[in-house]
């Protein structure tokens, strides 16, 4: 690891952060060295003039040696105070020499994969606030607000998580960087923002075929075909939001969207384990399908805003930035559009859908049956007429049919039953 500071700067804020001048005074008399002997153990000298902290601190790191530090501090023990520095490091008292920075490290990369670019916001807002502006007290809003001027989300809980990592010191509603991780600090944000860490791969446009009959199974809703077709059709992407309450056309348009070659779908907050940022990377879809938006993870609101930017999206591993650059057009669903952050919808060209009546729910679910399942006219109708008092789902008359297919001697009525009617 690239050591961007030496040992003589660490071992001042070392010293400084102690804090107690007569535990210095000590140490200072201890090496012999010649500033500290003027003065008695009160700390004072013969002209009544008390030890200089900041003059004590600068003699004593350019006279003492790392064995009398170990030495000192097995004596002295410094308690309750923690250095975590990139030369020493002391818990609960106790002085060793060695770095601490791989460990701390290895926590940011996992924090990384966690918060995706979140947690660089954070990071970078400590940084700015408690190092290059050096506000240590009532500094907590002043850092909430640099976080959200650089587009963060999530900000408590990546606190949180960095306060759990021993990146940051939280006291009474402060929040403190320990000044010997400053320089880590530095660099791992330089690394996450550095371009060259790794080159961006960009995906072959490949051309892609639309189905001839795509939406010939939706009912009405002429002008948003006609949309979603020209976004279809456009040289780059046009992301199209669906909002509205259950049982509304959404459903069906996002069926009718899976069809397209090199579409993949997936549930607001379901994926993947590790989410959307590992499922567009490995996935490669040219067209996102996307329910059930609201649901989403908070961390992957940025990745999903990344991506509808500049078709960037960002992969931290093993302390390598992995970025990829892909054409995917997003197309989404959503309950309650209220619940989606601003700059995200903002990407979005939104429509709002109403609720099916009895009469569309039928007719939708004979087409879709008919021409998507090949299912009889007769079966599609009596499917039809029996859910429209269940459900408005389409998908809930799908799933009929496909349980029908692989028992047809079973009633329709009866395979409702066994699907939908409770215990």
């Amino acid at each position: 690891m690239k050591v961007p500071d030496s040992r003589s700067i660490e071992l001042k804020i070392l010293l400084e952060e102690i804090k107690y001048s007569d535990v210095l005074l000590k140490l200072g008399k201890e090496i012999g060295e010649p500033y500290c002997l003027q003065f008695n153990d009160s700390g004072y000298d013969q002209q009544y003039n008390h030890l200089d902290l900041s003059t004590a601190i600068t003699k004593i790191t350019e006279k003492v040696t790392n064995d009398e530090l170990v030495s000192f501090f097995s004596r002295y023990p410094a308690r309750g105070y923690t250095f975590l520095g990139n030369f020493y490091a002391m818990r609960d008292g106790t002085l060793t020499l060695g770095t601490e920075w791989p460990t701390i490290k290895d926590r940011l990369v996992k924090l990384a994969a966690k918060h995706g670019d979140n947690l660089a916001a954070v990071l970078q807002a400590c940084y700015t606030v408690c190092i290059e502006k050096d506000k240590q007290w009532k500094n907590y809003l002043h850092i909430e607000a640099t976080a959200k001027e650089l587009g963060t989300a999530n900000f408590r809980a990546i606190i949180t998580d960095l306060e759990l990592a021993e990146v940051l010191v939280r006291h009474k509603g402060d929040i403190k960087m320990p000044r010997e991780l400053a320089p880590l600090v530095q660099e791992f944000l330089k690394e996450i923002h550095t371009e060259e860490d790794q080159p961006v791969e960009i995906e072959e446009d490949e051309p892609v075929k639309i189905p001839e009959d795509m939406f010939d199974v939706v009912v009405g809703h002429e002008r948003l075909k006609k949309l979603f077709t020209l976004s279809l059709q456009a040289p780059e992407p046009v992301h199209i939001l669906l909002a509205g309450p259950p049982a509304t056309a959404k459903s069906i348009f996002l069926m009718e969207l899976e069809r397209l070659p090199r579409s993949r779908y997936a549930l607001g907050g379901t994926s993947s384990k590790a989410g959307i940022v590992d499922f567009i990377i490995e996935q490669r879809p040219r067209y996102l399908i996307l329910d059930e938006l609201e649901k989403m993870d908070m961390k992957d609101f940025s990745a999903l805003l990344s991506l509808m930017a500049d078709g960037v999206v960002t992969r931290l591993k093993k302390g390598m930035t992995e970025k990829v650059k892909v054409k995917t057009w997003v197309f989404a669903a959503v309950n309650r559009e209220e619940n989606l952050p601003p700059e995200l919808k903002s990407r979005f060209l939104i429509r709002r859908l109403t609720a099916y009546n009895e009469q569309d729910y039928k007719e939708v679910v004979r087409s879709v049956l008919v021409k998507r399942e090949h299912e009889t006219e007769t079966i599609a109708n009596e499917i039809a007429d029996r859910m429209a008092s269940l459900s408005r789902d389409v998908r809930d008359a799908v799933k009929v049919a496909r349980l029908h297919k692989g028992q047809q001697s079973m009633p329709v009525s009866q395979v409702i039953e066994l699907a939908f009617q409770t215990e």
